[in-house]
């Protein structure tokens, strides 16, 4: 039968990463190519490219971003899904160069670290929208 449980090994970040099976249409896609640290600076919020480690991947259409940054309180890393509106909407812990899949995602209800302003000018220029593909509220992955 299939064998489930498998690793890999990787040395450097990768490309990009596939969504899917989310109930949140914009979540699901592909996510890439990666923005390595200094790239981060021109495309996210400062607040949050200031806190990029192994890279963000800007969604290819919805406006959502997978990026792996510090956590609040700048100690340790996570992996952080934020909507089109740069709100936190889910996170995985870790400082691995691949997020962890499934259950290990939590639903974030916290105040985002992206100030208003920063959002909305970013908002602006990756192209989300309140009813864009950033919805609000609390939908379950």
């Amino acid at each position: 039968g299939p064998r489930f449980g498998g690793y890999v090994r990787l040395s450097e970040p990768v490309l990009g990463f596939f969504v899917t099976g989310s109930s949140i249409d914009p979540m699901n896609g592909v996510f890439g190519p990666r923005l390595d640290s200094a790239a981060a600076k021109s495309a996210l919020p400062p607040s949050l490219a200031s806190t990029v480690g192994h890279g963000a991947y800007p969604h290819s259409h919805s406006g959502w971003t997978l990026a792996h940054v510090q956590k609040p309180g700048g100690r340790d890393h996570e992996w952080v899904l934020f909507d089109a509106n740069f709100r936190e909407r889910f996170a995985c812990p870790g400082d691995s160069l691949i997020p962890s899949s499934g259950r290990r995602w939590s639903h974030l209800h916290r105040v985002s670290r992206v100030p208003p302003s920063e959002a909305e000018a970013a908002a602006a220029k990756t192209g989300g929208t309140e009813g864009g593909g950033g919805g609000g509220g609390g939908a379950a992955a």
